[in-house]
């Protein structure tokens, strides 16, 4: 089958997968960029069983845009619109102690923000971001500019859209693309498909592995 849920859907079933063994820890699911609430909502029913007589984690859906409300059936579910980052949306000030923070493509440089709101809260237990859409990001939102080590080598300011160009790439390396279908087709001829393809796949690394680098230096393991 095609289409979004062919896609999406064996990624909300890993998310939740990773996730599961870990919600008797946490005290609440927190959804940045929640949208309808699918991910936040399956999880919440998953708690109901892993946490028997304690009852379902209460489920916190940020979303910025006005999306439909939670029908009768949800409990315990705190819905905010029209907020973001920019505004000054501060997480703290909406979240207990001990919460689990979630955001399943969250495009762009939204991971950056995402990243930078956990940073700044001192009640996230535990975080678990899918980012999506690399090649949309800009330096100047990116969080991990100042990256340590051998990353910091690699992510510059010269270097960061040659990575966003090899990342677009690689998701023509084994898709069977033609001319037709592909504005970098003689970037794809010269260098392979399988080429093409690990290369988008060492770029994501990079940028995910700074990413990574700034929660592990405020005590993320």
């Amino acid at each position: 089958r095609t289409g979004k849920r062919a896609l999406h859907q064996p990624q909300l079933e890993r998310f939740v997968g990773e996730l599961t063994h870990y919600l008797d820890n946490v005290t609440a699911i927190v959804e940045l960029g929640a949208g309808k609430g699918l991910l936040g909502r399956v999880l919440q029913d998953v708690s109901a069983i892993s946490r028997g007589d304690r009852g379902a984690l209460p489920l916190v859906a940020i979303e910025q845009r006005e999306c439909p409300t939670y029908d009768s059936r949800e409990h315990d579910v705190t819905r905010l619109n029209g907020t973001s980052v920019a505004q000054g949306f501060v997480l703290d000030d909406k979240i207990p102690h001990g919460a689990l923070v979630i955001a399943k493509h969250f495009c762009g440089n939204a991971s950056d923000e995402a990243v930078r709101l956990i940073l700044a809260s001192e009640r996230v237990a535990l975080a678990a971001l899918a980012p999506c859409c690399h090649p949309a990001m800009q330096w100047d939102a990116f969080c991990a500019r100042e990256a340590k080590g051998p990353l910091g080598a690699l992510l510059t300011e010269a270097h960061f859209p040659v990575l966003l160009d090899l990342i677009a790439l690689s998701r023509h390396g084994r898709g069977g693309s033609s001319g037709r279908d592909c504005k970098r087709w003689e970037s794809l001829q010269a260098l392979g498909a399988d080429s093409c393809y690990r290369a988008g796949r060492a770029a994501r690394v990079v940028l995910e592995a700074a990413r990574l680098q700034q929660l592990a230096a405020a005590g993320f393991s």
